[in-house]
This record gives C-alpha cells, sequence and structure tokens, in this order.
C-alpha cells in the first residue's frame, strides 16, 4: 500500500508541522512519497491513496488545481475528497455558511470588475475600520486592513481597484480583536476532534501564520468553541451535499474561530484543503492521522 503526500513545487524552508505525521507513518510501515501536485505523471502505478497536505499554491492557478483533483479523484481516493476541494477552495463557501446559520462577520461579496468606493462601503455599515481580502486567498495574499489608525480609505481604494480588476474580492470589518487574542483553531483527524491551539500575531500585526513570525501554542478549547466548532462541521457537510449531492467526510479539517466586536465568535475560516495541523503542539496528532489513512490504504 502506498501513499502519495500532495504539496507544492516551493514548500518553505520553515515548515516542519508534518515531521510527527511522516514518523507515524514510518512506525506503521506506511510508504510514503511526497510530490507537488503539478508534477507530470503524479500518480505512481502502486498508489492506494493521495493525501492533500502543503498544496500551498493552489490559489495561483485554481482550475487546474481543482482539475487535478477531479481527475485524481477518479483513479484512487484523494483526501480530502474533490467535492471538498472545489466547495473549499473559493471563501464564498463562507457565505454558504452563513446562508445556512453559522455566524460569520458581515461581509460584501464583490465580482472581479466591480465598481466600489470603500469611502462609501465605511459608511453605510457603520465601520470604523475594514478589511479586504481575495475569494482565492492563502497566507494573508492581496489583503489591507484599513480605516483609523491603518491604511487609509484612499490606499485600500487603490489595492481593491487594483485587485478587483483581476478577481473577485469581500470586505469585512476589521476584527481589532485578532491582534491580541488572534484565533483559536480547532483540529480533526480523521473526522475526531485532536487538539485545539491560539495563534497570536506578532504586536500590531493581524496576520497570524508563520510566516509573519506569529506565535502559536496549544489550548483546552472551551465547550462553547467545540459545539460551535462541530455546527460549523455538519453545516459545511450539508452545504457540500446540497451542492453536490453526496455527504463528504472530512479526513482532517481545521475551524479557526474570531472574537467579533460584540464579544461573540465567529468562524474565521474553515480549512479542508491544506491547512497547518499544528501537530507539533499534541504528541499523539500524528499517529492519529496515520492510522486514520491506514484504515483507507486497508479497504
Amino acid at each position: 500500500m502506498s501513499l502519495i503526500i500532495a504539496t507544492c513545487q516551493n514548500v518553505p524552508h520553515w515548515e516542519k508541522d508534518d515531521r510527527p505525521f511522516h514518523a507515524a507513518l514510518e512506525e506503521l510501515g506506511i510508504p510514503f512519497e511526497i510530490k507537488a501536485w503539478d508534477e507530470p505523471s503524479f500518480l505512481n502505478e502502486d498508489t492506494k491513496a493521495v493525501l492533500i497536505r502543503t498544496t500551498w499554491d493552489y490559489q495561483e492557478k485554481p482550475e487546474a488545481y481543482m482539475k487535478w483533483a477531479q481527475d485524481t479523484a477518479k483513479r484512487v481516493p484523494l483526501l480530502n475528497g474533490p467535492s471538498v476541494v472545489t466547495w473549499n477552495a473559493k471563501k464564498t463557501y463562507l457565505r454558504d455558511l452563513h446562508e445556512a446559520g453559522a455566524p460569520l462577520a458581515p461581509t460584501i461579496w464583490l465580482q472581479k470588475g466591480d465598481a466600489v468606493n470603500v469611502k462609501q462601503v465605511l459608511q453605510k455599515n457603520d465601520w470604523t475600520q475594514g478589511f479586504i481580502k481575495p475569494v482565492f486567498g492563502a497566507t494573508a495574499r492581496g489583503t489591507c486592513r484599513f480605516g483609523d489608525g491603518l491604511s487609509t480609505v484612499d490606499e485600500a481604494q487603490v489595492h481593491l481597484d487594483q485587485w478587483l480588476a483581476n478577481e473577485d474580492m469581500m470586505i469585512q470589518p476589521y476584527l481589532k480583536s485578532v491582534e491580541t487574542e488572534g484565533e483559536i483553531s480547532l483540529l480533526y483527524m480523521g473526522g475526531e476532534f485532536s487538539h485545539a491551539v491560539q495563534k497570536i500575531p506578532v504586536p500590531g500585526d493581524y496576520r497570524v501564520q508563520d510566516d509573519f513570525d506569529a506565535k502559536d501554542f496549544p489550548v483546552e478549547a472551551p465547550e462553547e468553541l467545540h459545539q460551535l466548532s462541530e455546527t460549523i462541521l455538519e453545516t459545511a457537510k450539508s452545504c457540500i451535499q446540497k451542492r453536490f449531492g453526496e455527504v463528504p467526510f472530512f479526513h482532517y479539517a481545521r475551524v479557526d474561530l474570531m472574537k467579533a466586536s460584540d464579544g461573540q465568535y465567529v468562524v474565521g475560516e474553515l480549512e479542508l484543503i491544506e491547512p497547518s495541523l499544528f501537530m507539533r503542539h499534541d504528541p499523539q496528532a500524528g499517529m492519529r492521522l496515520a492510522r486514520h489513512v491506514q484504515s483507507i490504504l486497508k479497504k
């Protein structure tokens, strides 16, 4: 039984989070190969399954990526599956979740080529600060926070105009709590809760990714966040079933929660394609995922 772990061509040198998982695969005697998803002849003759992990460049060529996922899944099990990839690749999945009842910060959805006045957006919604990001986004790509004490409205307008000329975008109020409280992420392996972490940006920043020297550490998430996270996951399954006609299984998932201005938690992201799983913060996390993959390979 042979496993391919899908990655990208240029994984950052600091990426070490999956090493406990790799060690667990070796301990279980599961042969695996790490290959870039867009590498020619991606599958081998003895490939039994493909696990998507650090495919962190998919937003640069999303159509090719989704076609790769669909083509791969026709030949071997793809974890997570192509319907999950297609739905989760665009941040419009957040709109689906919100329309189905999940809590989300107020969001204005913009289509490529739209003409939008940023100042009017702030005034109409009574926001003092805003946040712009692309619908296809990763690692804070294309983001801009603006308003009181941040980038000026004029700077935000230039940013939005440049990005909106080429792709769909979204605008939300800037949740200032992220600067001090960051995000709380609940991680799932094989459909079961694994562990939770809190991610805190460097002082004055909002980016909670390792790329920007943010800090992360294990936490015990309160019961209310467990319940909210489980509800978001079930809502996501319903959204995918409604769109694709099949109930998906999440072989891994990460639910990112942020505190809104009213003190209530909202979903920041639901990561189902290539999330950092922070396995370094739980000694058993790598083995949990490895045993789950082993069960797939034995089928």
